[in-house]
């Protein structure tokens, strides 16, 4: 009896996988329309490995076009939550809404080595104006302990550099997750959300340093982001608009490592103290294709309002991105 039951979930959860996958697929063909809540629609993206399910985006706008495109998109794949994926790739768009890899572009423009001795993710998007250069930062884990920020750029979208070291916690129980970066005044702004050893029990926090070069990192301060009782910052994101910090966020349950049920909105005149309301929680709906984990957001502010990208995984283990836009006036002030 007990291996009659195992079978039966076991073939239960196959077939709604299947069947969750394929309504996702239909659901795709429809004409998609901009949503002010959770997308029943995630975005197409044509990734490397064949699956789709990308992930971990940073968008740039540019009204007038940079190397002839409106936007500039990074993100990696990350089907079946395969760590060795999670390659840095591009993408580009006139709308925002509608993606394809520019052409002459072959993604990743950063693989593995050596794909047993660790894996990158967490990239981010920057254009940097003094040099004219479109700069893809990301971060590279060693299994054996060690994190790395690393950096791509590119003069044309298509031509990436070779890779630079950036900063290394190598040695260190420091973590140097979701690298976000914003270049402003000739310095280099960037925060970390960082996992010590004492994560599990008080939660991370985000560490945020300032850089001429990018790779002198001078220490400023730690910021603490408060949602709920039990929950902590995770993957994130910062724009700068009308001389606030606006951030989007996911959260994590100190209690429970899977537990990323919302995304979270926080805003500051002084990149010292937040304040954070819930933006967003998780569907509920068993075909949806974010009803199981809210991963990094991505904030884009137009001049015709702000684009939320936002990452998420459904039950069956299917990952995707989605899109909602919201006025200018939906940002604190």
């Amino acid at each position: 009896k007990k291996m009659i039951k195992q079978r039966f979930k076991y073939y239960s959860q196959e077939i709604l996988q299947k069947c969750s996958l394929i309504t996702s697929h239909l659901i795709n063909l429809l004409p998609q329309k901009q949503q002010t809540n959770n997308p029943i629609i995630k975005l197409y993206t044509k990734t490397y490995d064949g699956a789709n399910e990308a992930v971990h985006n940073k968008v740039l706008y540019f009204p007038e076009k940079l190397f002839g495109w409106r936007y500039w998109r990074c993100y990696t794949p990350f089907t079946k939550t395969d760590c060795k994926l999670e390659n840095p790739s591009i993408a580009v768009s006139q709308d925002g809404y509608n993606w394809i890899t520019p052409k002459g572009l072959k993604n990743p423009i950063a693989g593995l080595e050596d794909c047993h001795k660790g894996f990158n993710s967490d990239p981010h998007l920057i254009y940097n104006p003094t040099t004219q250069t479109l700069e893809c930062w990301f971060r590279f884990c060693l299994f054996n302990g060690g994190e790395f920020i690393y950096r791509k750029t590119t003069l044309d979208g298509i031509n990436w550099s070779t890779k630079e070291l950036m900063q290394s916690s190598k040695n260190t129980f420091q973590s140097l997750v979701c690298p976000v970066v914003i270049f402003k005044d000739n310095k280099y702004l960037i925060w970390i959300l960082t996992n010590d050893e004492d994560s599990f029990t008080h939660g991370s926090y985000i560490k945020y340093y300032e850089s001429t070069d990018g790779k002198i990192w001078n220490f400023i301060r730690d910021i603490k982001i408060y949602i709920k009782p039990d929950h902590m910052p995770w993957h994130f994101d910062i724009e700068i608009f009308n001389n606030t910090y606006h951030m989007v966020y996911s959260t994590r349950a100190i209690s429970n490592y899977n537990n990323l049920s919302y995304i979270a909105y926080a805003y500051s005149k002084d990149n010292i103290y937040y304040q954070s309301s819930i933006l967003l929680t998780k569907s509920k709906q068993w075909y949806r294709w974010d009803n199981y984990k809210m991963h990094r957001p991505a904030l884009t502010i137009t001049s015709n309002g702000c684009l939320l990208y936002y990452s998420a995984q459904n039950r069956y283990s299917h990952w995707g991105t989605g899109l909602i836009k919201f006025p200018l006036t939906a940002l604190k002030e």
